[in-house]
Order: C-alpha cells, then structure tokens, then sequence
C-alpha cells in the first residue's frame, strides 16, 4: 500500500484559540509583537507559520509559556479544522471535538494520513483519510497502526502471536501478511479515526 503522508499543523488553531481567549483582535495582537495584522491572519489561516523569535513575542503578548500553547486543551468550540499539508486535493477536514475528546487525543499528536492503495480495503479504502496517534505506540492485538518497516511507512493490523512477536496483516487477503520479531517492531502511532466516501 501506498499512502500519502502529512503531518498535522494545529499552530494556526492554538493561535486563533488564546487570541479570541484574550478577546483580542488580530489588530490588537500584531501591535503587541510589532508586526502586521495580514501576517496575523495569515499565521491563523496557516498560509505562514512565525520565526522562532516571533514566536516568543506571541507567547509574551499572550502571556503563555510554551508548554501551554502547545499542550492546553483547545476544544472550546463544536469542531476544529485539521490541514492535510502535502500532495492532497482534500486540504483539510472538520473533526468534532466531542470526537477528539473520545478518542482522547490532542492535535499535537495527530498525524493525518491520506490512502492511496487497496491493501487494508475494505476497511481503509483509497481516498479515506485517517487520523494517526503518534502517543499511542502501545501494541495492542487486532488495532491497526501505522509502520515503519524498511524505510516505507503503512498501515497494517497487529495481530499478537503466543511466542511474543506479530503478524501485520492487510485486510485485503490479496497482499500477504509480514511476520516480525517483536524488537524490530516500529509502530509510528494507531489509527483513531477513519473519514471517507461511502
């Protein structure tokens, strides 16, 4: 299988959040710093992401550290928009923060993976897009994970063995499965959260 990989960006999310917070205009915040408010908006909209010093002077301006920003809980409103940066049409996808609470994750976390093969069909399916947890690494039997194996990433189900090593097994019998020893198991994160065309 091949997939597309794209990392989730929640910068301009956590920006917007701790502005509106403070119930400060995107004016109001680039006076603060000493920038313009078009390179506020754009920060938020995720066109640009700030230098590191400019970064700084938004946590000073916002009165946060930067453990706050970018581990606070941000789940305020009904959903948030997670971009797919990358080759993607899709570009970006709403998750309900009901959702995100469910599955116990933060967007910081979050990796968003488009599918572009058969090989876990008929549960993933090409143009599905998939949350992965990069936290949770724990193996659990018969979940599906993403892997690192031989420099490729994909997506396979763990299925444990009573000798302590696993099978990684494709859902569409067409591909075979791959045995592996349990120390040269790399899991990348667990798939939480599958959206796609019915």
């Amino acid at each position: 299988m091949s997939i597309g990989l794209n990392m989730v960006s929640d910068f301009a999310q956590r920006l917007k959040f701790f502005r509106s917070k403070l119930d400060l205009s995107q004016v109001e915040l680039a006076k603060r710093i000493g920038i313009s408010g078009k390179q506020i908006s754009d920060y938020e909209v995720g066109a640009s992401k700030p230098r590191q010093s400019t970064f700084f002077k938004i946590l000073d301006a916002l009165n946060l550290t930067q453990d706050q920003f970018d581990h606070a809980d941000i789940y305020d409103g009904d959903s948030v928009g997670i971009n797919i940066i990358g080759n993607t049409d899709i570009g970006s996808i709403a998750i309900s923060t009901i959702l995100l609470k469910k599955m116990n994750s933060v967007l910081s976390n979050l990796e968003v993976v488009s599918i572009d093969g058969d090989s876990m069909a008929p549960t993933l399916k090409p143009y599905d897009v998939v949350l992965i947890d990069k936290s949770k690494v724990e193996p659990l039997d018969n979940n599906l994970y993403m892997f690192e194996l031989f420099d490729e990433k994909f997506i396979a189900r763990l299925i444990k063995q009573a000798n302590g090593d696993f099978i990684l097994a494709r859902d569409n019998k067409e591909y075979r499965d791959i045995s592996i020893n349990a120390p040269d198991l790399k899991i990348i994160g667990k798939v939480v959260y599958r959206q796609g065309l019915i």
